[in-house]
């Protein structure tokens, strides 16, 4: 493989191989002529890919239609072993980007660092975004396989959330996600630093809405 691809704020260039059959599907091809099949060891090896360049991070919309995502990522990485489930190596630094999901009152702005991948983990190094006028730190890892495996910390520092409207909060927050896609566990503190409320806001529905039951999540996330 030997390929470039150009877009937008975006040049990535691949370089590498990528087997076509493996040992098995190879069997499959000639039963009944063992002879005539290649040995095992003769069946390709798995790909090997070199990936390197710079993407707009406005592609990610195409995974999640809710994400507006925007800035550049620097990718310097290689992927080995089986396409389904490769093993990676390298590394992703994000410059100046931001991140915002439409259900979501707050997104992240000036989000610089680096996320380095070994094997089947990526690890965050130094992930620093700012956020309702504050800043937010994370740090940990995700382990990728049949379920996600999560180790994530985020440290919040005079973030604003103005939700729901007419009210305008301001937090400090220490918190970790630890845990499966299956079943995960969100601990920590959050201290409330100072509320504000709009003179005009209409309190009506707010109280109607705490009286309201809480509804079952159809999933443990």
């Amino acid at each position: 493989v030997s390929a470039k691809f150009a877009a937008r704020d975006t040049s990535l260039e691949a370089q590498g191989l990528v087997p076509f059959a493996s040992a098995v599907g190879q069997a499959s091809a000639c039963p009944g002529q063992a002879s005539a099949c290649p040995s095992r060891s003769e069946a390709p090896a798995g790909a090997n890919i070199t990936l390197s360049g710079s993407m707009n991070l406005a592609v990610l919309q195409l995974l999640n239609p809710n994400l507006l995502a925007k800035g550049a990522a620097e990718v310097q990485a290689t992927l080995q072993g089986a396409l389904a489930n490769p093993d990676v190596a390298g590394r992703l630094e994000l410059k100046n980007a931001s991140l915002y999901l439409s259900d979501v009152p707050n997104g992240l702005d000036n989000v610089n660092g680096v996320v380095h991948f070994d094997r089947n983990r990526a690890v965050v190094d130094q992930l620093i975004a700012r956020s309702g006028g504050g800043t937010i730190a994370f740090g940990g890892f995700i382990e990728f396989g049949q379920i996600l495996t999560y180790r994530l910390q985020a440290r919040a520092q005079q973030v604003r959330i103005a939700y729901p409207e007419g009210l305008s909060n301001s937090f400090d927050a220490d918190l970790a996600l630890t845990g499966t896609s299956e079943a995960s566990t969100l601990s920590g503190t959050l201290t409330m630093d100072r509320t504000v409320i709009n003179p005009n806001i209409n309190l009506a529905p707010l109280l109607a809405a705490s009286q309201k039951p809480v509804p079952e999540n159809a999933s443990p996330n």
